[in-house]
């Protein structure tokens, strides 16, 4: 079964938006299977209707979708960001866009971003707002160590962190963290 995730941690803010955006993939796909991960003190009873599934013991954290993305209940999951709208029923059709691969990430657009450049050879490529991706081990694996490495990475000593041949400006990023495991040999074949 294929499906889609939105989290929603730290404010009620997101919680409404995460409803808004649900509303719009039921307008295009009524059939859509949806979880949502939040917090109880959000949730609106009424609310529920728009997901099959809510999962709300999560963790108060600004990156809480990397643990909600890493205990999707679907085969193949759609991660949407709270802020996102659907605005076609080709929706339905975005897990054929998968393949063979085992995650796919938007790219980010160049006019938008604070600052890209990792270092002289490399450049932040990858979005973390929607995200596709298969429920395999390695998968999993990769978004929960992205899930505490990106823990790690903002509260450590940049110079004297793992990261220190990169820009510090990194030091914030998700992306950058998302990067920096893809380069590893284990996550090369993903």
């Amino acid at each position: 079964m294929n499906g889609y995730v939105y989290v929603a941690s730290l404010s009620k803010a997101y919680y409404k938006a995460a409803v808004h955006s649900a509303i719009s993939l039921r307008d295009h796909y009524p059939e859509a299977n949806i979880t949502l991960f939040t917090h109880e003190v959000f949730l609106q009873d009424n609310d529920r209707k728009f997901f099959d599934n809510v999962v709300t013991n999560i963790p108060v954290h600004k990156r809480a979708k990397m643990w909600g993305m890493a205990r999707t209940p679907y085969d193949k999951t759609l991660y949407l960001d709270s802020d996102t709208e659907i605005r076609s029923e080709r929706i339905k059709d975005a897990f054929d866009i998968l393949g063979k691969n085992d995650i796919m990430f938007t790219k980010i657009v160049p006019h938008v971003a604070n600052t890209r450049r990792i270092d002289d050879n490399n450049e932040l490529e990858y979005h973390g707002g929607i995200i596709l991706y298969n429920n395999k081990k390695l998968t999993i694996k990769i978004i929960n160590e992205w899930y505490d490495l990106y823990a790690e990475q903002v509260k450590c000593a940049w110079n004297k962190s793992p990261f220190s041949k990169y820009d510090s400006r990194m030091q914030p990023w998700d992306q950058f963290t998302i990067w920096y495991l893809l380069q590893q040999k284990e996550y090369k074949k993903i």
